[in-house]
């Protein structure tokens, strides 16, 4: 029996089943998050040689110990996909079918991992969100800004509400995230980019982060780096704000701020 209360929506049709775990190649390491019943797992199971399939409601381990008599390659671990270290699974593929109440801050955990992809089912919102690319702003915000400073974001799969049961409020969308290559961020902008998400763990204030970027990049002095930030014409208020506290607004114009820096810099 599915719980709503914790987000459980359970996909039950086997065609889309089977396009999803077709998305990861054939004798892959998998982790996949939020097995629920199993349906996707024993499919994901045939393309692994290895699978470790987390799951946090502990009621379901009867269905998913089934499993293991067919599937050798299987592990199962009951966690909780935010308290999971995943730095213990390098190049591996990520699959999940999460409550998507915790999308987002799944999506902050997964910035400066190494997995080889990541494939989400998310709502259709913020397939958009996640997707949307700096040149588009009309979508462009904080979950934006976070997955294009390191990854490829794209939507391989819409599916209708109808496909899940219970039948959740929205419609649904695959969302394939790939890890940017570390040369890719030789690119001036995608390291400042990258350097801001990071400044969310220490709570920094926009100039304070943006200085130690600029610092960073072109070892530039703190004076330097203090006149080029004065040069962008960026609000006290936003620059006196932590990363995460902007709006979309503040996004885009601080986004739009970075190739004024990168002019100033050369």
């Amino acid at each position: 029996m599915t719980k709503t209360y914790i987000g459980q929506h359970f996909l039950t049709n086997e065609v889309i089943l089977e396009k999803i775990a077709g998305f990861v190649p054939k004798n892959s390491t998998i982790l996949e998050i939020g097995a629920g019943e199993g349906q996707l797992t024993r499919k994901l199971a045939r393309h692994a040689s290895q699978i470790e399939t987390v799951e946090i409601d502990k009621d379901l381990l009867p269905t998913l110990y089934l499993l293991l008599r067919s599937n050798k390659n299987l592990k199962i671990t009951i966690e909780n996909a935010l308290t999971l270290d995943f730095q213990k699974y390098p190049n591996y593929w990520l699959v999940g079918n999460i409550p998507y109440h915790i999308t987002e801050p799944l999506v902050m955990k997964l910035a400066d991992t190494n997995f080889k992809s990541i494939i989400l089912m998310v709502g259709d919102s913020f397939g958009r969100e996640a997707t949307a690319i700096p040149d588009n702003m009309e979508n462009f915000g904080k979950l934006s800004w976070i997955i294009y400073a390191y990854f490829r974001a794209k939507i391989e799969l819409e599916v209708g509400k109808e496909n899940f049961d219970p039948v959740p409020r929205t419609d649904s969308s695959v969302l394939v995230l790939t890890p940017r290559n570390p040369d890719e961020f030789k690119d001036g902008k995608l390291f400042l980019m990258r350097w801001l998400v990071r400044s969310i763990k220490g709570n920094k204030l926009i100039k304070n982060a943006l200085m130690e970027g600029i610092i960073r990049l072109k070892k530039s002095t703190k004076n330097q780096a203090k006149e080029i930030i004065s040069n962008t014409e960026l609000s006290p208020l936003l620059l006196s704000k932590p990363f995460e506290q902007l709006n979309n607004e503040e996004y885009r114009k601080l986004y739009q701020s970075l190739d004024i820096v990168l002019k100033l810099l050369k």
